[in-house]
């Protein structure tokens, strides 16, 4: 009589190695790339946040040349955002520079609310130049 012990030991077959799909790879190396490229670019985002909104309080009480300078900062740092560029236009013609103000607001689309914030600084000569679309 033939006991456990004295069996052969096979080893068990080899089982196939696992690939993912490329498909799924090529998600998470995106995902992983867009991840790493937002935690570049938060620090830069923040501190132009913050010069926005610095920017801002100096065109509400007056000092524009202040207002100018960290609205230019922030767009330096940001120069893709909306509400940095619609902010800086604003101080530009508070400042007496309209032909800059306009130069950023090329091809640029408000909203009523901006419209409103743009005239209170914005000379009437220039207000023409721009069309309403619904």
């Amino acid at each position: 009589m033939i006991t456990a012990e004295q069996l052969p030991v096979e080893a068990p077959p080899a089982l196939a190695k696992h690939r993912y799909p490329l498909p799924i790879v090529l998600a998470v190396v995106i995902t992983l790339v867009a991840a790493a490229y937002s935690f570049a670019r938060a620090p830069a985002l923040i501190h132009a946040g913050h010069e926005m909104r610095a920017g801002q309080a100096a065109l509400a009480r007056g000092d524009y040349d202040t207002a100018v300078r960290q609205l230019r900062a922030a767009d330096a740092k940001a120069s893709t955002s909306h509400d940095i560029t619609i902010s800086l236009a604003e101080a530009e013609f508070a400042d007496s520079d309209p032909a800059a103000a306009m130069r950023l607001l090329r091809g640029v689309k408000l909203d009523r609310s901006e419209w409103t914030a743009l005239q209170r600084y914005m000379p009437a000569q220039y207000q023409r130049y721009f069309v309403h679309t619904s």
